[in-house]
């Protein structure tokens, strides 16, 4: 990924240690979720384990409904891997009910990291590793 070697390289280290999740914030635009794609697709064995979260097409919100469909997947334990990874695409497009959903489902002892995605500069996440986007500029 041409400008963010420095972050991929960094998410790399991070992500296969981590014990909480990750938001990923920065312009609309800038590689954010090929960037976390690309970095997961090289950390983990079985690609089964990583799940998109996106807003359905001609959807302004992310539902409860994807929330609890890809719950009910994940509630198998990841085969050939330590955990499942869940990116959730512009996650400032969660509905109300689906945000409560996620936050609660964190707080199980379950082996499940989830990567959020936005363009928003404040989350009101808490225990979440937030890491800034921006292309190298040298």
């Amino acid at each position: 990924m041409v400008g963010l070697d420095k972050s991929k390289e960094s998410l790399i280290k991070m992500i296969p240690d981590l014990n909480t999740s990750i938001i990923l914030v920065g312009q609309k635009g800038v590689g954010k979720f090929t960037l976390i794609c690309e970095v997961l697709s090289e950390i983990v064995n079985n690609k089964d384990n990583i799940h998109i979260l996106q807003c359905e097409q001609n959807k302004t919100s992310i539902s409860i409904e994807q929330v609890r469909e890809l719950f009910e997947v994940i509630n198998i334990m990841p085969y050939n891997d330590s955990r499942h990874y869940i990116v959730i695409d512009d996650a400032d497009k969660l509905g109300d009910v689906a945000y409560n959903s996620i936050l609660k489902r964190l707080e199980e002892p379950k082996k499940i990291r989830i990567i959020y995605i936005s363009d928003i500069r404040y989350w009101c996440f808490i225990r979440y590793y937030k890491i800034k986007m921006f292309t190298d500029t040298n």
